[in-house]
């Protein structure tokens, strides 16, 4: 019985000292995070990942968990495709490496432009999503035919847009040189694009993209070089009777 007794104190002592070590590691300076630095981020603004990361139950370093922190900040920062802490506890620190998701195109949305990334996701808007100047990516493919109105509010396109963007856009757009094209998808059922030879495109619909990139070649490669500089649109959106129009 006094061996039990001993062996019960025991326990009592070591948890009695565990808890007076977790209230000290809790409310201890020593581990307050006093500040935070953040690395790559280009679109996204460090005051939006700070303010997250501040807002949270606690600041201590030694509580602060990274999976959940991951979490929050990818579901809130759509533009993060992965995130990174490292904890430094002799400087008070943490460090935030993020890695962004990389725009496809550029959406012209008269007052205002939307970097996109190819699932749909937009980049350049800040957390009340507002949209975001970067004048450096103006040589990206162009997307006319949307609103501002039908982009404003949201941090990603809708899902119609996003599998256009993810499917037939996206075969366009690795087809082209995208250097100076544009698409208008202002009827997303008569798509068009306006390469940079100033030679008008009509896709048509969505569907089928692959026979009518094929009709698209097979004449491009047929039509002489002077022809080419006449040519007002190539019409393929009945790929099997495409039609040429010259000026």
């Amino acid at each position: 019985l006094m061996f039990r007794y001993k062996n019960r104190v025991r326990i009592y002592f070591f948890l009695a000292i565990f808890s007076i070590l977790l209230i000290y590691i809790y409310f201890s300076p020593y581990f307050q995070l006093q500040k935070i630095v953040i690395e790559e981020n280009h679109f996204v603004n460090e005051q939006w990942i700070g303010e997250i990361i501040i807002n949270q139950k606690t600041t201590n370093l030694f509580y602060i968990s990274k999976h959940k922190m991951r979490k929050l900040i990818m579901s809130n920062i759509p533009q993060i495709r992965k995130i990174k802490f490292h904890k430094n506890y002799l400087s008070h620190t943490l460090n935030v490496r993020v890695w962004e998701r990389k725009p496809f195109v550029n959406i012209v949305a008269y007052p205002d432009n939307f970097l996109v990334e190819e699932n749909g996701i937009i980049l350049n808007i800040d957390k009340d999503k507002k949209p975001l100047p970067f004048p450096e990516y103006s040589n990206l493919p162009i997307i006319v035919g949307l609103t501002e109105e039908s982009l404003l509010g949201r941090t990603e396109l809708s899902a119609f847009y996003s599998y256009l963007f993810k499917g037939p856009l996206a075969t366009l757009i690795k087809e082209f040189d995208k250097t100076g094209i544009t698409f208008d998808i202002n009827d997303p059922w008569a798509i068009k694009v306006l390469s940079k030879e100033l030679v008008q495109l009509k896709i048509g619909d969505p569907n089928n993209i692959s026979d009518k990139l094929k009709v698209i070649k097979s004449i491009l490669k047929n039509l002489e070089s002077n022809d080419k500089e006449k040519v007002e649109y190539i019409d393929v959106s009945q790929p099997k009777y495409p039609v040429v129009k010259l000026i």
